[in-house]
């Protein structure tokens, strides 16, 4: 005869949804936890959260799953949180097995002068950027720092308000320094303020026209969809949106659009 130890760890992973939230400090918000286990689990799976930010507090509801199931997490900030992203991860715990999953916590600004608008540094750049609006004319000036809007991943500056279903935008990019030939200036569609977000973009850059691009998925290389050498700031944009088609279009007056 042989003697073998055998050592068997329940099977079961989780998943959160969705992968980035945006509040204002001293107010909450919630996700749902998903469990996918092969079949019940003895004594349940214990949920809890780490990586809140300071002043916060997170509970489940249920806070422990004992099969299949999801529970929501709610996250509860208070006045004195920090503005900045945070990765929330949830652990879940059955009989000394760990399974986790993380997601995207984002406390913004509130932009004073308009009651819509928040400010958010997106992908936490070296440089915090900021932004100042007029309630009158909703005229913002925006600072911001980070690597770029491009690739896999970005780090800028987001003056932006919550917005769903079919839409047109336009503005005016007035100035901007010219700290780079592809610094970026426009109107941008981001699913969430994840820094791995899809987006469609159209701007304006100091060395490299007008442009349009896009991330398809959370985490797909970014493409250009559109570059048009010679424009500068000043310059208008407009950028469409209709179900999941984009449109962008760029005039040197407001009136007189050419499509990116």
């Amino acid at each position: 005869t042989v003697t073998a130890n055998l050592t068997v760890s329940p099977s079961y992973t989780l998943a959160i949804a969705p992968a980035a939230r945006a509040l204002v400090a001293g107010t909450s918000t919630s996700y749902t936890v998903t469990l996918s286990a092969a079949g019940s689990l003895r004594g349940g799976v214990s949920l809890s959260a780490g990586g809140l930010p300071s002043g916060s507090s997170a509970s489940f509801s249920p806070a422990s799953l004992s099969g299949p199931g999801s529970s929501t997490l709610t996250i509860t900030t208070s006045t004195s949180s920090p503005t900045g992203n945070y990765t929330i991860v949830v652990s879940g715990v059955n009989a000394g097995f760990t399974s986790t999953a993380s997601a995207t916590l984002s406390i913004v600004k509130k932009i004073a002068a308009v009651a819509r608008w928040f400010d958010l540094d997106i992908g936490n750049p070296g440089s915090a950027g900021g932004a100042n609006c007029s309630a009158t004319t909703v005229a913002c000036t925006v600072s911001g720092g980070g690597a770029d809007i491009w690739g896999t991943s970005d780090q800028f500056n987001y003056a932006y308000f919550p917005q769903s279903g079919n839409f047109t935008v336009i503005t005016q990019v007035m100035s901007m320094q010219n700290t780079n030939s592809w610094a970026k200036a426009g109107i941008m569609i981001r699913q969430s303020p994840a820094a791995n977000a899809p987006y469609v973009f159209v701007m304006v850059t100091p060395g490299q026209g007008v442009s349009m691009q896009y991330r398809s998925a959370a985490g797909a290389s970014a493409i250009n969809a559109s570059v048009q050498a010679g424009p500068v700031a000043p310059y208008w944009l407009k950028l469409v949106r209709s179900g999941n088609q984009f449109t962008g279009y760029a005039s040197a007056n407001g009136t007189a659009w050419t499509q990116l």
